[in-house]
């Protein structure tokens, strides 16, 4: 992204600073005239701040960088911002895509299961079978950035992702804890209430056989 006839450095990497600019007062507001010629003039000095901050604590950690900002580049800021939004336009593609598969994968760990878990526990098994492949994508995509990966790694990385969620598909649901069979309520059985009449021992009953009670 440099550009044409700049002097070129050793950077192989650049940070975008974006700065949305500020509010511009309505139209029939006096300072509208005054304001809005300056709004962008505002924005790029508060990027240009942000950026001489994080280039200074870049130096500080021992790695050379250089500021960028308007009237002051040798490099095309416009091609890296639409870099830096293809990046970001890429893991949001990744992160429905991780989303979508889990979504279809709910079928097959339901198969695989063998009625071990429902259909929310095959849903749940089948998002959380994406993990190990999106760490190993997400590791991927870094050491590509790095330089360590060529582009042709990186198409292995990619298919590697997408084999690991079968093995959790076929071996999670095998796993799973089965289902508590469902018991049988036990029938409890009425109590039989015996009429006071009946006790021989009670002095109040008209039928009592107490010899030893009475007056």
């Amino acid at each position: 992204a440099w550009l044409d006839g700049a002097m070129t450095e050793d950077h192989g990497y650049a940070i975008v600073i974006l700065v949305e600019h500020g509010r511009v007062p309505e139209k029939e507001n006096l300072a509208n005239a005054w304001v809005v010629p300056a709004v962008e003039a505002t924005s790029d000095m508060r990027a240009a701040e942000i950026a001489a901050l994080a280039a200074g604590h870049i130096r500080q950690m021992g790695f050379s960088a250089r500021i960028h900002f308007a009237g002051h580049e040798t490099v095309d800021r416009g091609m890296l911002a639409v870099l830096a939004g293809l990046g970001l336009l890429v893991v949001l593609t990744l992160l429905f895509a991780w989303s979508a598969l889990g979504l279809l994968y709910t079928f097959p760990a339901k198969v695989f299961s063998v009625n071990r878990v429902d259909w929310a526990g095959a849903k749940k098994i089948a998002i959380a079978a994406q993990l190990p492949g999106a760490l190993v994508m997400c590791v991927g995509i870094v050491l590509y950035g790095l330089k360590q990966l060529d582009l042709v790694a990186l198409l292995i990385v990619w298919g590697v992702h997408l084999l690991l969620p079968w093995m959790y598909l076929m071996f999670s649901p095998i796993l799973a804890p089965k289902p508590p069979k469902p018991q049988k309520a036990k029938s409890k059985k009425p109590k039989v209430r015996r009429d006071p009449r009946d006790n021989p021992f009670d002095e109040t009953s008209e039928n009592s056989g107490n010899p030893f009670g009475g007056d």
